[in-house]
């Protein structure tokens, strides 16, 4: 926990700033000295019109955050609801659900630290885990580099919510020099795949809500780890970004087949990723 913190409190007091580099059209990169340690601290920095601005920046040990800030000639502050980030036509992101995550391990005796960290004017979230790859698709962090364009809706403590938008060209470009995004070694002990899997369980859940995300949690305490999330879990890890898309096909087509039990779902996952790989020529 303090490591997480001292890496969090580097983005918020002591800088001494130096010239910024590596300008990107809309996104850059900034270099900033930290007066306490004499290291230079790398981020992707993007701001709108409206003064709002987006950060992303790694920590040392290789997880990759990101700070939306309010402009300070605003008067609005951000109230108990966190935020929903849209990119291009996918699915919003709704920050609410890291917190759901963090209360969701916590249930399976499995805490977590925090992976949102908010004040009135500015909330630090986690982007990516260390061991996420840039590559794959499914992720918040590839679309933040691969996008067009992000909408963030921020809900008041008056009341209500805004929306505000912001440019992702040149995001890739100022993410990479940002931050040191290479393949994640994985370990691949018994004990570390199930333990991945069961976040990647906890991932699914959380991103429920009400009745749902509570019938979800109580069939993760009480059968484990359902057999299509093996299967999803192995396409996230196992296979490069193009492949991802058709991994992830294979394993819908079995749950429509056989249902979501093994050793049935495993038997026809296996069959179907077989003749899928043949036919790509993999």
């Amino acid at each position: 926990m303090r490591a997480r913190a001292t890496g969090l409190v580097l983005f918020l007091v002591g800088f001494v700033a130096s010239s910024s580099a590596l300008s990107a059209v809309g996104w850059r990169v900034e270099r900033k000295i930290d007066s306490m340690t004499d290291k230079e601290l790398k981020s992707a920095y993007v701001e709108n019109e409206d003064g709002h601005s987006l950060k992303v920046w790694q920590k040392e040990d290789g997880e990759v955050w990101a700070t939306f800030r309010l402009a300070d000639r605003s008067g609005d502050v951000f109230g108990d609801t966190l935020p929903l980030m849209r990119i291009d036509k996918n699915e919003p992101d709704d920050l609410e659900s890291l917190v759901r995550l963090e209360r969701l391990l916590a249930e399976l005796h499995q805490p977590s630290e925090p992976r949102v960290v908010r004040e009135p004017k500015w909330l630090h979230f986690l982007l990516a885990a260390s061991d996420v790859s840039p590559t794959t698709p499914t992720t918040n962090l590839f679309q933040w580099m691969h996008g067009q364009r992000m909408v963030v809706r921020y809900y008041l403590f008056t009341g209500g919510f805004k929306e505000t938008t912001f440019t992702l060209a040149g995001a890739k470009a100022a993410i990479e020099a940002a931050c040191s995004l290479r393949p994640p070694t994985t370990d691949d002990t018994a004990e570390a795949r199930a333990e991945r899997a069961l976040l990647e369980e906890a991932k699914h859940c959380a991103g429920l809500t009400g009745a749902v995300f509570d019938e979800c949690l109580e069939k993760l305490r009480i059968a484990g780890l359902s057999a299509s999330l093996k299967a999803r879990y192995w396409c996230n890890t196992h296979v490069g970004a193009l492949e991802a898309i058709a991994c992830h096909t294979a394993v819908r087509q079995c749950e429509a087949k056989v249902g979501d039990q093994d050793p049935a779902l495993a038997e026809c996952f296996a069959s179907e990723w077989k003749k899928q790989s043949e036919i790509s020529g993999n």
